[in-house]
């Protein structure tokens, strides 16, 4: 299957070797959150491996949120996958939908304009 969502944020993976989950960071501002004073959160996303539920899928994909609002079961999450490319293919289309992951990726993006020019 293919969607029309340009990718213009990667997402790069590191297996956890403790735990032998895959984890994966994206850097998020959301102006709503007055928490965070202007300065970039982020989504931890972990795609954690399933032993004792196959017939949901092998793979659960859980999102924390540092420096932004949380999500929540509206959101869909968590998450089951049967296949870890699946997985992580979804999560790099899903933040790549996302205002406060798109937001983020600008405002660095204009940063390193910014340093570049000086």
């Amino acid at each position: 299957m293919s969607y029309n969502i340009p990718i213009v944020i990667k997402l790069s993976w590191e297996l956890e070797p403790t735990y032998q989950t895959w984890e994966s960071q994206v850097q998020i501002f959301d102006p709503n959150f007055t928490a965070n004073k202007g300065e970039l959160g982020h989504h931890q996303i972990s795609i954690i491996p399933q032993r004792y539920s196959m017939d949901r899928g092998k793979y659960l994909v859980m999102i924390g949120t540092i420096g932004g609002f949380g999500l929540d079961e509206q959101e869909g999450f968590p998450r089951y996958y049967f296949e870890l490319e699946t997985a992580k293919r979804e999560m790099e289309l899903w933040v790549n939908c996302r205002e406060e992951c798109l937001n983020a990726n600008r405002i660095q993006n204009e940063n390193c304009s910014q340093i570049r020019q000086t």
